[in-house]
Parts: structure tokens; sequence; C-alpha cells
């Protein structure tokens, strides 16, 4: 359930490292480094502050981004807008999103930009438990983007909120917002009609 992510400088909302009971509006500067997926929670970061401490189980609204504005403090289930869909989960910065600006279309329905830095996905393979995830159901299953937004705070959001910037192949970025279905089908290709091999020793049949 933990996961090393790409480093992220950024500061640290004080008041997230006091229990919320003090140190509030203050700022600390850190390297968020990994993540801890708890199903059904929200993503939770671990961070080093400036001290070397390390601190963990803090959710996105705690870190902003070191080198754009401080924005005024949005709500962690407003910056992410799925829990966690099981313990078993990976990082991956794809590279062709790498660097991508894109738009995001945030749960309070404001709709903000922002640079793409990694994504989570989920799985639902445990060696010691039955998974009750929906990790592997198709029409509920989401990956989180984490985002860069330009006004100050990271995101983690799905495909279907989020659209890009590719300046080769989309000429008006932003402009429309597709009306696609959602995606219910299994694509399994050892279940369709007529399909068996051979019953011999044959390797190439």
């Amino acid at each position: 359930m933990n996961v090393n992510i790409p480093p992220l400088e950024c500061f640290v909302r004080a008041e997230y490292l006091y229990d919320f009971k003090e140190k509030h509006g203050e700022l600390i500067e850190a390297t968020a480094f990994a993540v801890k997926s708890l199903q059904s929670n929200a993503l939770l970061f671990y961070v080093m502050t400036d001290i070397g401490a390390v601190y963990d189980k803090i959710p996105i609204s705690a870190i902003i981004p070191r080198y754009r504005p401080v924005s005024e403090h949005l709500s962690f289930d407003v910056l992410q807008l799925w829990d966690c869909f099981s313990y078993k989960a990976e990082a991956i910065e794809f590279m062709f999103l790498k660097g991508k600006r894109c738009s995001v279309y945030l749960k309070n329905k404001q709709i903000k930009e922002g640079i793409y830095r990694f994504t989570i996905d989920w799985n639902s393979d445990s060696s010691d438990v039955i998974s009750t995830s929906y990790a592997e159901i198709t029409q509920e299953h989401k990956v989180a983007h984490i985002i860069e937004l330009f006004d100050g705070y990271y995101c983690a959001y799905p495909n279907n909120r989020i659209l890009w910037a590719e300046p080769s192949g989309v000429e008006k970025p932003f402009a429309t917002i597709p009306d696609y279905k959602l995606n219910t089908t299994k694509f399994h290709c050892e279940s369709k009609d007529k399909w068996a091999s051979e019953n011999t020793d044959k390797q190439f049949y």
C-alpha cells in the first residue's frame, strides 16, 4: 500500500503537521516522495520537511507546489474526486503526458489549468485477503492523474474530468467537452466462439 512517486518539491500546510491544533496559515518546505493507498480512503502522502523529519498520512490538500502562488485552502475531497480503489497501487509517469498542460473540472465546478506530474492506478491483487475492491470492475475503476495546478494546488483526478493540450494533434484545446459513453464492456480474447488450440504436441499450431 506504500508507493514511491516522482518527488514533488512542495510546501506543507503546517496545521496538518500539528493535528489542526495550531500553526494555521504557516507553510513548511518539504518534498513529497511516496503515497499510501488505503482502500476507501483518500490518497495519503509522505513528506520530508526541511529539518529532515518524515511525516506521513496527509492528504493532497496538505501539499502545495513550491514554485506556484500560495492560494487559499481547498478541501482534500475537492482536490481528489474518488477514494482509493484498493490497498494495491502503483505510480507511473506516462511519457506521452509528461509535461502536458491540461484543464481539470473540479468537484466544486471550478475549471483549473495545470501540468501533468504522474498517475496513480490500482489493482485488486492480494496474496492474503479476498479483494472486495472496484479495481477490476470496468465501469467503476478510475485512475488518479496527479496534476500540478497553476494557481497553487495539486489534484488527483480521473480521465473523464480532464482535457489535454497536445499541440501536435489538438487544434483547439479545452474547447469542447466530449459526449463519450462509459465503457461497460470487458474484452477477453479467449472467450470468443470457435477458438481452441490443437490437442497435439505441435508448437506452431
